[in-house]
């Protein structure tokens, strides 16, 4: 089973729903939930036919101070001990 390339990212807390709410117009693009509340940092499980669309909206927010830091790791839900 091929799992979704994971990201992380920190978003403008003052600007946390917009963010949310426009990566949710895009259907089935992104999952994205909030991986550290205190902090700001969200996590992304993106498909892979949708990960050069998911870096160009991405590099737009960026640009537009809303996130930060935008990295792509290895997927958590591979280890056998992570959890949502």
């Amino acid at each position: 089973m091929k799992l979704c390339f994971y990201y992380r990212a920190l978003v403008d807390r003052q600007n946390t729903w917009l963010f949310v709410g426009f990566l949710r117009s895009f259907d089935h693009m992104v999952f994205d939930r909030t991986h550290d509340p205190i902090l700001g940092v969200f996590e992304f499980f993106v498909p892979e036919h949708f990960q050069q669309q998911f870096l160009d909206i991405m590099t737009q927010l960026q640009q537009r101070q809303l996130v930060y830091n935008i990295e792509k790791l290895p997927n958590r839900l591979a280890e056998s001990d992570s959890t949502l």
